[in-house]
């Protein structure tokens, strides 16, 4: 059974745990740069969203990877970057819908979300449960529809009720 990352962008109290945790993980040492979840931040709105490697069932990072360098891992279904081909050409960052491949300067090539072999780290820290591993079959296309809708819903109110400070 297959398992992705899910996120309730409602419950993100914005604290960038998600991001220390995998950089200690994966690089040993806390920074955001290092992290292969990014937290997005809309300042004049107050939201935040964790984002990461979608993990998609037809990925088009990895026909755009022209050294074969993206592979699925077939217990996980993590697609992953191999560090010994990767050339760091950025194509797979450029295709991407959500932007999920990161070159990392640490190492000079392509990074990404590897599910942590299967016991995601982000999950184990996010302290208020915004992020969770759940099996694909348990989020309905619904369940992802009402949640892009609450957020929509919960964006077009705070630019409603936002005044910007008058410049004198």
């Amino acid at each position: 059974m297959s398992k992705m990352i899910v996120v309730d962008p409602i419950e993100c109290a914005g604290c960038r745990t998600c991001e220390m945790a995998c950089s200690l993980v994966h690089h040993g040492a806390c920074g955001p740069s290092l992290s292969n979840m990014r937290v997005v931040e809309w300042v004049r709105l107050g939201i935040t969203v964790p984002m990461t490697c979608l993990q998609c069932e037809d990925p088009i990072c990895m026909e755009a990877c022209k050294t074969g360098a993206i592979t699925r891992n077939t217990v996980t279904g993590a697609m992953l970057i191999n560090q010994d081909v990767c050339v760091g050409c950025k194509m797979c960052m450029l295709v991407c819908p959500v932007g999920a491949p990161h070159y990392s300067v640490a190492v000079g090539k392509m990074e990404k979300c590897d599910l942590c072999d299967g016991d995601p780290t982000c999950v184990k820290a996010c302290p208020t449960g915004a992020i969770k591993y759940v099996d694909v079959e348990d989020v309905p296309g619904d369940r992802r529809r009402d949640g892009a809708s609450l957020l929509i819903s919960d964006m077009l109110m705070k630019l409603k009720e936002y005044n910007p400070p008058v410049q004198a």
